[in-house]
């Protein structure tokens, strides 16, 4: 976490845009907006005039301005943090690529948690 809040401080010295996407899920699941666990962690809150974008679905493009907003920023080149490296970052990466965006990922500054073992033993571990 703390590496991805610094790399959000860094950026905007650079010059670079931060856009943050926010995922929002059901009311009462994990991710809902009007419960605390759905809020982005305050160490890595949006900052005034930064971008906040929500989706509903793992990959950041499906059915969100994303795409128009890279566009309109004449992105071509993308670093993505964030947290559940092995769906929405992942999806959000395979997607980007798709669309013809070179992607950086900081291995530092993304995350997943433990995962259930697919054979039903004990957890992957993140």
């Amino acid at each position: 976490m703390e590496d991805a809040a610094a790399m959000l401080s860094w950026f905007p010295k650079a010059g670079s845009p931060v856009i943050h996407i926010q995922h929002e899920g059901k009311l009462g699941g994990a991710f809902d907006l009007d419960d605390p666990r759905g809020a982005i962690d305050a160490r890595v809150a949006p900052k005034d005039g930064e971008d906040v974008i929500r989706k509903g679905l793992p990959n950041s493009f499906s059915g969100t301005t994303l795409e128009a907003k890279l566009r309109e920023l004449d992105a071509k080149q993308l670093t993505i943090v964030g947290f559940q490296t092995h769906i929405c970052v992942g999806a959000t990466t395979r997607a980007a690529l798709d669309l013809g965006y070179w992607n950086t990922l900081v291995a530092s500054a993304i995350a997943t948690r433990d995962l259930p073992s697919a054979t039903g033993g004990s957890d992957v571990p993140a």
